[in-house]
């Protein structure tokens, strides 16, 4: 038997963390329909022949002020959810909602505990609480002892804990990626990756990095580190695989050539492709400082890959770094972290442990099937 679940999110981003999961469990039988008034979550989903419609949840509550103004329209909304969900309840069978974004969390809790139904809310990598209206964080606070909070990380748990939130509320279920597939994407890139994939690791002692430009992130203490290590790597290359405008590119090329390195570093544009590069690569350096969902899960896939992994320090990535799968460092110490850079350079046998380690813990720990598993005991009744 099918079992429906409703996927409410007025949120703009597309979720891949969120796709891959339903992805997986509608291999064991669900059925997904989603409720949305953003144009990219609507394409994600009728682009996998999932059910969407377009609904309107009210203006942004981004400060107190727009809040109080959602506020007074929240009785109409919440008459309407009523009609429309009691509507999806009996026609669907729908049993479960899921809300990602703070409105819909909001209206659907008070709505499911009318209609009787499961509301489970899914956090958000990024979000810092402490920084939310604070008339937002009561509500947010006060509609949740009656819904199910699944966090994708120990740090945002900890976040909620440090608010008050019950504890016995909340639920970690980590990212997963799924093992053994291969996407190909035919151009000079991709053919350059695989073509020099093979001596890659023999001429070069490549660092790796996949990122977006657009966001805060530890590559200037990157590119400073690297003038450290070509004292004592002088192979060393970097590579950067990451979205962002021309002028992001160039200011990264222009500090490059600043510090004189300009030689050592690669900038490639965005890949579908990442396996062949994530195989020339010998270390993995995750750029980003706030881990996004797609972070976390290019960070698995660096593991599964067989890299070891170097992060930032404090920031949300040590539920998947264990200390025998990679290295850290303080924020904005390049010398630390040309250190720990150095360190792997010179004792390959650690490197090559640390590596497996990781590939090890990516199997067991973060397969997506595993993860889903966890996931589905708290989507149904």
């Amino acid at each position: 038997m099918k079992k429906n679940i409703l996927i409410v999110n007025s949120a703009s981003d597309k979720n891949s963390f969120l796709e891959d999961f339903l992805v997986e469990l509608e291999k064991r039988d669900f059925c997904f329909y989603l409720l949305s008034s953003r144009s990219e979550l609507l394409e994600q989903f009728r682009n996998r022949h999932w059910s969407a419609r377009r609904i309107y949840f009210g203006p942004d509550i981004s400060n107190n002020f727009k809040f109080i103004f959602w506020l007074t329209l929240f009785p109409f909304l919440f008459i309407y959810f009523i009609f429309k969900i009691l509507f999806l309840k009996y026609k669907l069978r729908i049993r479960t909602v899921v809300c990602l974004n703070f409105n819909e969390k909001i209206i659907l809790s008070a709505v499911g505990a009318v209609l009787k139904l499961k509301i489970v809310w899914l956090e958000n990598t990024e979000i810092n609480y402490r920084k939310l209206p604070s008339l937002v964080l009561r509500f947010y606070k006060f509609f949740s002892g009656r819904v199910v909070i699944i966090v994708p990380t120990n740090r945002v748990k900890e976040q909620l804990l440090s608010l008050h939130f019950s504890e016995e509320r909340i639920a970690v279920i980590f990212p997963g990626i799924r093992f053994g597939e291969a996407r190909h994407q035919e151009n000079i890139f991709y053919n350059l990756a695989k073509s020099e994939q093979s001596n890659h690791r023999r001429r070069y002692f490549t660092v790796g990095v996949v990122t977006r430009f657009n966001q805060p992130n530890q590559i200037e203490s990157l590119l400073r580190a690297a003038k450290v290590i070509l004292a004592v790597i002088p192979n060393l290359q970097i590579i950067i695989v990451g979205e962002g405008s021309n002028d992001e590119k160039k200011q990264v090329s222009w500090a490059a050539k600043k510090i004189g390195i300009e030689n050592v570093i690669w900038l490639v544009g965005r890949q579908e492709n990442l396996k062949k590069w994530l195989e020339s690569f010998a270390v993995y350096f995750i750029a980003s400082e706030i881990p996004t969902s797609l972070d976390l899960k290019l960070a698995l896939k660096a593991m599964a890959a067989g890299l070891p992994v170097i992060s930032v320090s404090g920031r949300g990535f040590e539920d998947l770094i264990l200390e025998n799968t990679g290295l850290f460092f303080e924020a904005g110490d390049s010398e630390m972290l040309a250190g720990q850079i150095i360190r792997l350079y010179k004792n390959k046998l650690w490197l090559y442990k640390l590596g497996q380690a990781g590939k090890a813990l990516a199997e067991e720990r973060f397969n997506i099937e595993k993860q889903a598993r966890e996931l589905e005991k708290f989507l149904i009744l």
